[in-house]
Parts: structure tokens; sequence; C-alpha cells
């Protein structure tokens, strides 16, 4: 009922939407390979425009929040696993369309393109997955499963005969948080853990390039998330994913850690830099083929999200 509230809050802002005005030079892209930056930028928006894009972010968070506990619903009275809910789903997919949301609604570029119509808005935000910004993304949410998984799996156990003794008419809702514990826990832990780490993970290091001042150390995530990784795999607790699930996910995180310390570009000028510090500029991918890219990664997580998980369901989905 409060997420209600904010969000009626929150869209009584006549400003919500509104997004600064763009030099012809810059809303004329060619979509070629990226120019050179001059060294002579604004340094970032206006105070009003990250107030904006503040705002939206949250509004974006409430309303996805929402539609995706409604379908990890749907996947609970399916018969869907708690461990395809959680990992596949509420760890995998519901982080990717969450960025998504924020790429092509919350910012101001984004949210400009989207409102010119046309596939600008698509292309885009899809264009936005195949960037050294979203692979850091990815390691920070590996980071976030290797860590709120097993603090869930336990807080799961220690309250099993609590859930357990929820009578049917509790509220008149005692059925469906049993049947919703797995996805509702996750919900607070998320809460929980978001400013203890995940927010700085995400905006001090992830949508940052290398050059960022204050910026987390590559070094400090690598280690954090192969330590996260070999805690993931280790820990045993009645009720646990089982090791054929949680291995190949934590050897995934390595591996990207790998690739991303690994790969390098030439930076303008300047020595060349790896996936941890790149700006999404210095892969010089163009945006129809950044668009092609990010639309089949869409489809992979889609699949990883969705597909597998209902593909384990005890009913059919229609």
């Amino acid at each position: 009922m409060m997420s209600i509230v904010y969000i009626g809050r929150l869209l009584g802002d006549n400003t919500l939407f509104k997004t600064s005005a763009v030099p012809d030079s810059e809303s004329g892209s060619s979509g070629g390979k990226e120019k050179c930056p001059d060294g002579e930028g604004s340094g970032g928006g206006s105070s009003k425009e990250e107030d904006r894009e503040k705002n939206r972010g949250l509004l974006v968070s409430l309303i996805s929040a929402f539609l995706i506990n409604m379908v990890g619903s749907l996947m609970a009275r399916k018969g869907v696993p708690d461990g395809y809910i959680v990992l596949n789903y509420g760890f995998v997919l519901s982080p990717v369309i969450g960025y998504l949301l924020d790429v092509g609604v919350a910012t101001e570029e984004g949210l400009r393109k989207t409102k010119r119509g046309g596939l600008g808005g698509a292309m885009y935000t899809m264009g936005s997955l195949a960037s050294p910004t979203f692979f850091r993304y990815i390691i920070t949410v590996f980071l976030d499963m290797f860590i709120s998984n097993p603090i869930q799996d336990v807080i799961k156990l220690y309250f099993m005969d609590a859930k357990n003794s929820i009578p049917n008419n509790f509220l008149g809702y005692g059925q469906t948080v049993r049947r919703n514990f797995a996805s509702l826990l996750q919900s607070i832990v998320g809460v929980a853990t978001f400013q203890a780490y995940t927010n700085d993970t995400r905006f001090r290091w992830a949508y940052t390039d290398g050059e960022k001042e204050g910026r987390v150390a590559n070094d400090v995530i690598m280690l954090a998330t192969a330590v996260a990784a070999s805690l993931f795999m280790a820990y045993n607790v009645p009720g646990a994913e089982s090791l054929n699930r949680r291995v190949p996910f934590a050897m995934f995180a390595i591996f990207l850690l790998s690739i991303g310390n690994s790969m390098k570009w030439n930076r303008c000028g300047k020595e060349p830099v790896n996936l941890f510090d790149a700006s999404d500029e210095d892969i010089g991918l163009d945006e129809k083929t950044r668009a092609a890219i990010g639309t089949a990664m869409f489809g992979v997580f889609v699949i990883i999200g969705l597909v597998v998980p209902f593909s384990r369901a005890k009913e059919k989905i229609f």
C-alpha cells in the first residue's frame, strides 16, 4: 500500500518525465563509431536532471518490483521450484529488467530517445546491454547473489516452523504467504542489503568508468566476488540449492572476472583499458550493432530466467 501511495506521489510531479533539450549536433547522431571525446564536456547533468533521474529510477524500481513479484507469484502457483524462482528469475532476469527500465526511462538520454518515438528508444535501451557498464553490473549481480542467497536460505530455515504454522485464513492471505514465501523473503533481504553494499557496488563501481574519483577499486570487487563465490559453493544448510545448480553460477562469475581483466581497448590518446575501467564509448560499436547484440543477450536472459524455470513447473502455463 505504501508503495502505491509513493508511486502516486511521484507521478504527481509534473516535471518527472521532462527532459532537457540537447544541441542539434548531439541529437543527430549518425550511429557510427564513437569519436574520441574532446575532454571539454559539461561534466554531468544539472542538479534538476539528477533529481529527475533519481525520482524516475525510484518509480521504475517500485513498478518493476511490483510486476516482478506478480510473475514470481505466478511461478509459485504453477509449482516452479523455489530455487528456480530465486536464482534464475530473481537473481538473473529481474536485475536485467530493472537495468533496462533504468536506462530506457530513468536516464535523461534514454527517456529523451524513448519520447521521440520510433525504434530509437528501444535500440538505445537494448544496446545498453552490449556495454562495459552492463558487464560490470552483471558482476555486481553475481556478487549480490553469492551473498544474499546463503542469507536467504538460513533465514528461510530459521522461520520454517513459523511459515508452516501460518493458518490458511491468516488475514485472508495465509496460503498466499506460504506459497510465495521464497519470493517475499528475497524482496525483504534485497531491501536490507541495498544500502549495505548493493547500492555502492553499482553506483560507485559498475555505473562509472576508471576515471571517476572515489570509485571502488577493481581489486576490491574482484576479491569480494571471488570470496563470495567460494562461500556460495561451499555453504550447506538444509534446503539449499544443490551443488549442480550453484557451481555453474559461481564458475561463470569467476570466468567473467578473468574476461573483464584481460580484454582491453585503446582509449583515445591514453593507456589501454580493460572492461572494468572502460566507458561505453571505448568499445567503438555503433548503435545498431549494440542493439542487435543486446537483443540477443536479452533473449538468453529470458531463456534462463523464464523458460527454464517454467519448464520445471508442476503445471503448464496455459
